[in-house]
């Protein structure tokens, strides 16, 4: 419960405009997630919809470099062994961190 907690507190956050608490809590919800042994396919989904959240807003530079920190934060748990998707990661993902 405290992980979907994290994770709507987080989108409404960053819906509202408070981008750096809302990423605070969604890069605290991702080591959670690791720390939980949880798998990154049954995150991803909610990972997406806060990185999309930050899309709503026309962001400004620091705003921008906390969407990724996020990104990279995400981007390591798709690589996490055990944990992640495969060796490289989630694709999309690192297609987003490379922009």
């Amino acid at each position: 419960a405290g992980r979907d907690m994290m994770f709507e507190g987080s989108m409404a956050l960053i819906e509202r405009g408070a981008i750096h608490s809302g990423t605070s809590l969604g890069l605290e919800l991702v080591k959670t997630l690791i720390e939980d042994m949880i798998m990154y396919r049954d995150s991803k989904e909610n990972l997406f919809a806060l990185i999309n959240a930050y899309e709503k807003h026309k962001l400004e530079a620091d705003e921008q470099s906390e969407l990724v920190r996020l990104l990279r934060a995400c981007v390591d748990f798709s690589k996490k062994e055990g944990l992640g998707e495969r060796m490289y990661g989630d694709e999309l993902l690192n297609l987003m961190t490379a922009e």
